[in-house]
């Protein structure tokens, strides 16, 4: 009888003391069996009902409760339901931003947290059925969300005499950053309200929003449709938003937008309120022509238009409004006399006479 090949015993040995799985040998089977004895089996029984995943609701109800979330939203937004009873304003709005900081991506998710019993008992509010928050949400119009930022721009300087001195006085002394941004949030079915087809072609809203950076606080929003523009309505949220900032933060405050704010309401408004702002904005293309000109004729004669940098602002006296006028209108190789121009109505361009 042929015997196999196999390793040896001090061969076997080495094996079993690095224990590597893709290693040569022989093992006993009461040897491979010892060696899940120490590890714990899993039981499926009844779920104890004093656990919950939501632990952390624990430590939001004491905020909520310490600085008095739910008294401020309900003075400032007001009564939403004719009789006074039941679910108010203010406990509305601590169940939604609970749910969104569970990871509740949508009313339903109120359902989901309710069977926690654990979690009704830690949590800052009563649980709120999903049909209910969506009726008492139809009741929130301009005046209720003008109470939402006026009782948070409250909160926020209450809150800002119980920090630790130390955070506090970063806070005192550091600049305010008003960060202004929007994004879509893509929605399903045809009987949405207030969303519209973006430039994408996609069915959604969007949320504009005015945040406090340092804080990392939205002190102003809004819920815009798909296909809102958000430059008419920037200045305003740059007002609110200032107003929100404590009395106690010294700071030059600063704004901070990106392409889609370039306009000229949103910089004199930054201006007028004395901020320093930054506003994303592509360089224009009809500067690139006379910078390309100029370097192909002489690398030390200085291009005509700098690279994103802003034309000079005129302000005309009939209209009182205040316009840009490029800087390299006329450049010595195209003399502006020498260009055409086109009329409001469409008409085929005309040349200006010598």
């Amino acid at each position: 009888m042929r015997r196999r090949k196999c390793l040896s015993r001090k061969d076997d040995r080495g094996v079993r003391s690095h224990r590597s799985s893709h290693g040569r040998g022989t093992f006993w089977v009461a040897r491979l069996r010892s060696r899940n004895r120490g590890r714990k089996r899993v039981r499926f029984g009844k779920p104890d009902v004093s656990l919950t995943r939501s632990a952390g609701v624990a430590a939001l109800a004491e905020l909520v409760v310490w600085l008095g979330v739910v008294d401020a939203l309900d003075e400032d937004v007001g009564a939403i339901k004719q009789r006074d009873r039941g679910i108010t304003a203010g406990q509305l709005l601590v169940a939604l931003a609970q749910c969104q900081l569970l990871g509740g991506h949508g009313l339903v998710a109120l359902d989901h947290q309710r069977p926690d019993a654990a979690w009704q008992l830690l949590s800052a509010g009563p649980g709120v059925p999903s049909t209910t928050a969506a009726s008492l949400a139809k009741r929130f119009g301009p005046q209720q969300l003008a109470g939402v930022e006026s009782a948070t721009a409250r909160l926020l300087a209450s809150a800002l005499p119980m920090m630790p001195p130390a955070k506090r006085a970063a806070f005192r002394m550091a600049d305010p950053t008003i960060d202004m941004d929007s994004t879509d949030v893509e929605v399903y079915g045809p009987g949405k309200q207030g969303v519209a087809f973006n430039y994408n072609g996609q069915r959604a809203g969007r949320p504009h929003l005015a945040t406090w950076a340092e804080a990392g606080i939205a002190v102003a929003a809004e819920l815009l449709a798909g296909n809102d523009d958000v430059r008419p309505r920037a200045a305003d949220m740059l007002g609110r938003a200032l107003a929100a900032i404590p009395a106690e933060v010294t700071g030059r405050p600063r704004v901070r937008a990106d392409a889609g704010y370039f306009t000229a309401d949103l910089a004199h408004a930054a201006d007028q309120a004395g901020c320093d702002y930054a506003i994303a904005a592509s360089a224009a293309p009809r500067c690139g022509v006379p910078m390309a000109r100029s370097a192909s004729t002489s690398e030390s004669t200085p291009p005509t238009c700098p690279a994103r940098r802003s034309p000079p602002a005129t302000t005309s006296p009939r209209a009182g409004r205040t316009t840009r006028t490029p800087s390299c209108a006329g450049s010595a190789s195209t003399p502006a006399t020498a260009r055409s121009t086109r009329a409001r109505g469409g008409g085929a361009p005309s040349r200006p006479s010598s």
